[in-house]
This record gives structure tokens, C-alpha cells and sequence, in this order.
């Protein structure tokens, strides 16, 4: 893999500035698109990503009750399919151009762990990397690329139109009872969650929510 061109990093960093609440790769994708439809702009893109880049977040988490006690939403979810969104746009010597375009991944809801609100939605959609000007994939902070069919526990921010995970740190891949923290964390609350299994993490995780729900766990301090 290598690692992203000073121009592509300019245009992250703009989107960063846009992006309050969440990291660069998976805020919530508004550009328009000028570069023709997803669909007929997929065949030029790649299944896999090849570059691997690191964006600043606004959110690192200690332990696992105040990750839940900060995010809007806690699932447990299967990927149903992953596709590519709208262009994000930039002016350029040729005109408007297409720079990148995000790799939206589409939810099935399995089960609600935590919810600051009611949850009535059965599927969600995130923002799980994307692709550059050249088609490229890019993976952003460890957060690989999963594809339909993978389960992971999801911890979400709410934007005004979609979700985003809470960090880079909030999804944790599920095979059976193993779980798969995001790597690229040298931390306590890998290193915790590294050590549970998928039964011990949802019943954390609601613990957690009731605890926040009864005052006593506290959010990440904005």
C-alpha cells in the first residue's frame, strides 16, 4: 500500500474542517455530483483498498462505557452492500472536477444496544473509506473494508443526515464470539475489548447504556 499524495491530503483536510463531530472518512457525504452516477462511475473503481491514510479525529476513547455514553446509537448490524456516493468536487485549471467519491456501506439493524433516542430505523448507512480521483481505494485510521455479509457492533454519532461512527475505534468486527477492534490502536480500550467475547461486549454495552440513562456514566466532554 502506499501512502496519499499531498493533493489528496489537501482535499481531506478541507473536508475535515466540514466535517465537525466526526473524522475524516466517514462524516456524512453531502458534495454533488458532477462526474456522472455512481453507477456508471463503479466500474472504474477499486474492490480493494490501496492506500492506507490517517486523519485527525475528534473523538479517542478510554474504556467502553463512556464510547457508549457518548454515541447516539449502538447496533449490532450486517453489511448488506457497500457503493459508491456522490462526487466530492474541486475547482481545478479544467473546471469542476470529481476528487474523491465515499464507499457507502448499507446496514441491516440486527438488534439496538444503546439508543439516546428511539431507534425505529432497520438499516443505516456509513461511510466506510473511499475512492480518489484515480479510483483508488483509500482506508482511513484502520478502518478496514468490509464487504456484505460481515456483522460488527457499531458505535454511532448522528448527523443531520445520516450516522457516522463515533471514532475509528467505534466498530468491532464479530466472527462467532472473536472480536476485531480496528487496528492500528495501541490502547486500554483495544486492549479490553480484545479480551471479551461477542457476548461480554452487548452485555457491556447495555450495562453502559443504562448506566448513562440513569446519570451514572458519564459522555466524552465535548
Amino acid at each position: 500500500m502506499t501512502q496519499t499524495s499531498v493533493r489528496n491530503r489537501r482535499h481531506r483536510v478541507n473536508r475535515a474542517a466540514r466535517a465537525a463531530g466526526a473524522i475524516v472518512a466517514l462524516s456524512v457525504v453531502t458534495g454533488a455530483c458532477s462526474g456522472g452516477s455512481a453507477d456508471t462511475a463503479a466500474a472504474d473503481l477499486s474492490d480493494q483498498p490501496e492506500i492506507t491514510a490517517e486523519a485527525a479525529e475528534v473523538r479517542h476513547f478510554a474504556d467502553l462505557p463512556t464510547m457508549v455514553a457518548t454515541s447516539d446509537l449502538v447496533v449490532e448490524a450486517k453489511v448488506v452492500k457497500a457503493e459508491a456516493g456522490a462526487c466530492e468536487t474541486d475547482q481545478s485549471d479544467q473546471g469542476e472536477e470529481c476528487v474523491s467519491r465515499a464507499r457507502l456501506v448499507t446496514l441491516q439493524i440486527d438488534d439496538v444496544l444503546h439508543a439516546k433516542k428511539d431507534a425505529k430505523a432497520t438499516t443505516v448507512q456509513v461511510v466506510e473509506g473511499e475512492w480518489n480521483a484515480e479510483g483508488e481505494g483509500v482506508l482511513f485510521n484502520g478502518v478496514t473494508w468490509t464487504k456484505a455479509g460481515d456483522k460488527a457492533v457499531y458505535f454511532l454519532h448522528a448527523g443531520k443526515k445520516n450516522y457516522s461512527l463515533i471514532s475509528s475505534q467505534g466498530r468491532v468486527i464479530v466472527t462467532g464470539e472473536q472480536l476485531q477492534p480496528t487496528k492500528g490502536h495501541d490502547d486500554k480500550l483495544r486492549d479490553s475489548l480484545g479480551k471479551m467475547t461477542y457476548a461480554q461486549l452487548t452485555t457491556e454495552v447495555e450495562r453502559a447504556s443504562k448506566g448513562f440513562h440513569s446519570g451514572r456514566v458519564a459522555p466524552l466532554a465535548q
